[in-house]
Order: structure tokens, then C-alpha cells, then sequence
């Protein structure tokens, strides 16, 4: 079993796919191709999302001693690791989806009379980011 967050975009899959896109032959067989492959990212973003937001409370610091130190206890360690591990993950796949747009589009412009709509993969604005920024002062 792989500790929390740790599981990570299966990259022999975007090379397998990205070689398989230069092999398809017929435009409907490559908008299915390019349809199903979005929409497998998105729902690997969606699921790294679910994740991110259920950790988001390591991001906000209590402003008191004893709220600081019950949230250290509570949330360095594991839960932080999977925090930025899933935040890792989000940058990977971004990476992954423009290769792919890349190689999709490259794939429709060498057939003949070939037009295909690339679907948009979205993240969901501000993940990632810490919800409060607090300073300690001693």
C-alpha cells in the first residue's frame, strides 16, 4: 500500500497513448481517442482535487500557542506529505495534458481534411492555494 497522496499519473500511459495517437489513421477514431483521454485526466484532476480539499485545513494556521501546537500535532507529518505530493500530482498532470494536446493536434494535422475539438481539462480555481496566511509573533 502506497502512503497517502503518493500515487502519481501513470506516465508510461501518456507515452503509450501519445504513441498511439501517430498511429490512428481515421479522424472519428482519433476524436474518440482525443475524448476519452481528456476525459480520463479530468477525472484524475477531480479525484486529486476531492484529496486536496479534504487536506486544505493543514493550510490554515491558528493564530494562539496552543492552537499552533495542536495543529502541528495533528497535521505535520503524513497528511502534509500527501498535501504537497497531490499538489506535485496537479503540476505533473498539467504537464501530461499539454503534451497530449500537443501530440492530439499533431495527430489530426497529418490526415487529410482532419478537424478535432481537443476537450478542455479544468482545474478548479485556487487549489492548491493556502485558504489563510496568518504570521506568528512571539
Amino acid at each position: 500500500m502506497q502512503p497517502q497522496g503518493t500515487a502519481l499519473l501513470n506516465a508510461a500511459w501518456v507515452d503509450q497513448l501519445t504513441t498511439d495517437l501517430n498511429k490512428i489513421e481515421a479522424c472519428g477514431e482519433l476524436q474518440g481517442v482525443v475524448n476519452a483521454a481528456m476525459a480520463t485526466l479530468q477525472a484524475e484532476v477531480n479525484a486529486i482535487e476531492t484529496q486536496i480539499a479534504a487536506l486544505l485545513p493543514i493550510t490554515t494556521v491558528p493564530t494562539n500557542l496552543a492552537g499552533v501546537i495542536a495543529w502541528i500535532t495533528k497535521f505535520i507529518g503524513p497528511q502534509t506529505q500527501a498535501y504537497l505530493n497531490y499538489i506535485a500530482q496537479l503540476a505533473q498532470l498539467a504537464d501530461s495534458i499539454a503534451r497530449l494536446t500537443q501530440a492530439m493536434e499533431a495527430a489530426a494535422g497529418r490526415l487529410t481534411h482532419c478537424s478535432i475539438t481537443v476537450p478542455s481539462v479544468s482545474v478548479a480555481p485556487g487549489i492548491g492555494t493556502p485558504t489563510t496566511t496568518v504570521p506568528l509573533h512571539g
